[in-house]
């Protein structure tokens, strides 16, 4: 079975990913971007 710390660093590079693109996209409201960072 997979490491906790493994699980977690393999889903943080997509996750990163994700913040990335909604980071660059100028429709993506305020409080959205400070949630998803809140979650990190």
């Amino acid at each position: 079975m997979i490491s906790k710390e493994t699980l977690f660093a393999v889903s943080l590079l997509p996750y990163l990913g994700f913040l990335w693109f909604l980071t660059r996209s100028p429709d993506t409201p305020r409080l959205a971007l400070i949630g998803f960072y809140g979650t990190l």
